[in-house]
């Protein structure tokens, strides 16, 4: 049984410097390679940003878009799979995911809600899905910045009917995603093909992951491995253990704080304050 990290990386140059800055902040965590599980990268291309990946799945076709994101599901590098966008850096043990790998499938982390529950609270709903509404038993809200997945057959239908999903993308009417994503596409084939997500404890959940977007009083320091903010419920959760950028913020001079911290190895410019 072989398990790991992956992410993906095509199209303009930027993104394969996201990914790299990635892989350096998870070794800057764990100092002791014994600790360190392998990493993969899914790419159009061999470079010197893909030069120190564990394993390089190269797309012959990419689609420099959410497909290509969607296609990891079809090139599983490892037997049990964790997505983490490249526009994230880690700032704790995120090899602590692995405890809430699920059995079989695709997991995000999110919540499954009621098909009675208002209609915008997820990212679809069943009256909008037509051909799937028999399929489907609940709605999603999740985040698609993290992904679990397993190389098995469950994995391959959800890959399947996102593929299906995709090219009538206006049809279903995703909330908040007005524009092709894979977020919503994945999450409507998840439900499709019975896959819950997962659905951490509230802490858990703040504490896993923080989008930087959401936060308030960020605090980070990733050569002291110290993230901390305040969520909208007024909480201050400490420890947290990584940082979804968004692709517009890792222009900002704090993502690129963080990042030259991680190649020069100092504390360089004291603490990003958000």
């Amino acid at each position: 049984m072989t398990r790991g990290f992956v992410t993906v990386a095509t199209g303009d140059k930027h993104y394969y410097e996201l990914a790299h800055n990635l892989l350096m902040s998870y070794h800057h965590q764990y100092q002791d390679v014994d600790r360190r599980l392998p990493w993969a990268i899914v790419a159009e291309e061999h470079n010197e940003w893909t030069a120190l990946f564990d394993k390089v799945i190269i797309l012959n076709d990419p689609n420099h878009s959410y497909l290509d994101k969607i296609e990891l599901l079809n090139h599983c590098p490892w037997d049990e799979n964790i997505f983490i966008d490249a526009d994230c850096l880690v700032y704790g043990d995120i090899n602590q995911y692995f405890n809430f790998f699920p059995m079989r499938g695709v997991k995000h982390i999110g919540k499954k809600l009621p098909l009675s529950q208002n209609k915008n609270t997820g990212w679809f709903h069943k009256d909008n899905v037509d051909a799937w509404s028999s399929w489907v038993q609940f709605h999603i809200h999740s985040h698609g910045g993290i992904i679990f997945f397993n190389d098995d057959d469950l994995t391959k239908q959800v890959y399947e009917t996102c593929l299906q999903i995709s090219p009538h993308y206006y049809e279903f009417r995703f909330a908040e995603f007005p524009h092709p994503a894979d977020e919503p596409i994945m999450a409507l084939s998840m439900a499709v093909n019975g896959c819950e997500p997962l659905e951490p404890t509230d802490l858990e959940a703040h504490t896993l992951m923080v989008f930087f977007p959401w936060a308030k009083k960020l605090k980070a320091n990733i050569t002291r491995h110290s993230l901390s903010y305040r969520g909208s419920n007024g909480n201050t959760y400490q420890n947290v253990m990584l940082m979804h950028w968004q692709n517009y913020n890792t222009h900002r001079a704090k993502y690129r704080r963080e990042s030259r911290r991680l190649v020069l190895g100092t504390n360089i410019g004291g603490e990003v304050n958000c």
